[in-house]
């Protein structure tokens, strides 16, 4: 056994796969042998097989488990055993690449199969046992924590450009030394063959990019190579980002990361409108959180009522990002973003059917009402629901006599238009 398999990972699914599979040579691929190397455990498990789609399909049928043609032009056929997902791609070579699709041809030799993979730690085969197959070097890669591709980088990247921002994604991760030359070189030669790429691809990647532990050095490199620059992501702070991550640690969500990069860009549709990315409403959300809270203020008196008019992970957020870039003095900053998230805010006691229950009729005066009434009771430091009723009826009346009155106006114009 050249690998200890972590607990877990040979589920009943997969022992069924695999035993479906026999006698064709089958085995594990990609991230779930690296993170099997690691000693972690896998999000996911790709297999890598001899036979042929069509056998796939076949085999695992006679043993009862579900199969989804999900890439079937490429050879990827989806396995659902034990309510389990497994991707099988039969063992592929590459015939002929456009920077952004392979045309390929199945092999049964590994060999070939690695040959047409990006990188050496995502180049290593393992088997149910922990046999493991290495062509290229990757396991001592992944211990020295070099991120090198599979061949050369100039070819490897020319077959799919995506490959320039997964380099990134699995520097941020796993690298530990600085790229050779020869891939820096690469790297920044075919920086332009990115725009054959959909926007969604390169949102994806970025995305991934941003959420690993400690993606400064891969940002500073992205820079160095004008990557960020075809990306649209220029002016770039990575300086900034290194304080965030030293100072305020907590900070790791991706949008987060992305704001403090662009924090001196005037409106945040710097970022939602670069074409380069495909974002989510989410992602958008995400982004735009500390850019809508970039001038509130915090009350020193009462930060409770910052706090409760404010959504306090987008001001918190705020306020780390001013201090890394020299817009807030960094000493106090700390100390307020543990006293806003540490604050312990009421709920407003008052609904629209208590408004109503006065006898207030539907309609936009019920929220008015209700948006006077909650503006009071933050003003007067969250008083009592007691209090909150009695300031409610009072608010009530009022209405109601206007009403009244307004009622009354309304028949004797009507009495006079009858009379006249």
């Amino acid at each position: 056994m050249d690998v200890r398999i972590p607990a877990n990972l040979v589920t009943r699914g997969l022992m069924k796969v695999f035993e479906a599979l026999e006698p064709y040579p089958t085995m594990m691929v990609g991230g779930v042998v690296r993170d099997a190397i690691l000693g972690i455990a896998a999000n996911d498990v790709d297999i890598a097989t001899a036979a042929t789609p069509d056998v796939v399909i076949k085999q695992l049928g006679i043993k009862g488990i579900t199969t989804h043609p999900t890439g079937i032009d490429h050879g990827t056929v989806t396995a659902v055993a034990d309510g389990e997902k497994f991707e099988i791609t039969t063992l592929r070579k590459d015939l002929a690449t456009d920077g952004r699709h392979a045309e390929v041809a199945f092999t049964d030799q590994f060999e070939e199969d690695a040959a047409r993979r990006d990188f050496t730690i995502n180049a290593m085969y393992m088997s149910i046992d922990g046999d493991l197959l290495d062509f290229h070097g990757g396991r001592d890669d992944l211990a020295a924590g070099v991120v090198r591709f599979v061949g050369t980088p100039d070819a490897r990247i020319q077959e799919d450009y995506l490959r320039i921002l997964r380099f990134f994604r699995f520097f941020a991760r796993f690298g530990k030394q600085a790229p050779d030359a020869d891939t820096i070189r690469a790297l920044y030669t075919h920086r332009s063959g990115m725009n054959q790429l959909s926007a969604e691809r390169k949102t994806h990647e970025w995305w991934k990019l941003l959420s690993a532990e400690n993606p400064v050095l891969a940002i500073h490199i992205m820079a160095a190579t004008h990557v960020t620059e075809a990306l649209g992501l220029n002016p770039l702070a990575p300086d900034a980002l290194t304080q965030l991550q030293t100072v305020f640690p907590a900070f790791t969500n991706p949008a987060i990361r992305w704001a403090c990069l662009q924090w001196q860009a005037e409106d945040v549709a710097v970022l939602t409108d670069n074409t380069n990315f495909a974002l989510s409403n989410d992602q958008k959300e995400a982004l735009a959180a500390p850019f809508n809270v970039r001038h509130v203020e915090l009350d020193p008196d009462h930060p409770n009522r910052t706090a409760y008019r404010t959504p306090i992970d987008a001001l918190t957020a705020r306020f780390a990002l001013d201090a890394v870039h020299g817009k807030r003095p960094m000493e106090g900053t700390r100390e307020d973003i543990e006293m806003l998230r540490s604050l312990q805010l009421p709920k407003f006691p008052i609904n629209a059917a208590q408004i109503m229950a006065k006898g207030i009729p539907s309609g936009p005066q019920v929220g008015e009402l209700l948006r006077e009434l909650e503006n009071w009771w933050v003003e007067s430091d969250f008083p009592s629901k007691r209090a909150a009723l009695v300031k409610m009826d009072e608010l009530c009346d009022v209405v109601k006599t206007k009403l009244k009155a307004e009622q009354e106006a309304m028949r004797a114009a009507q009495q006079r238009g009858r009379n006249a």
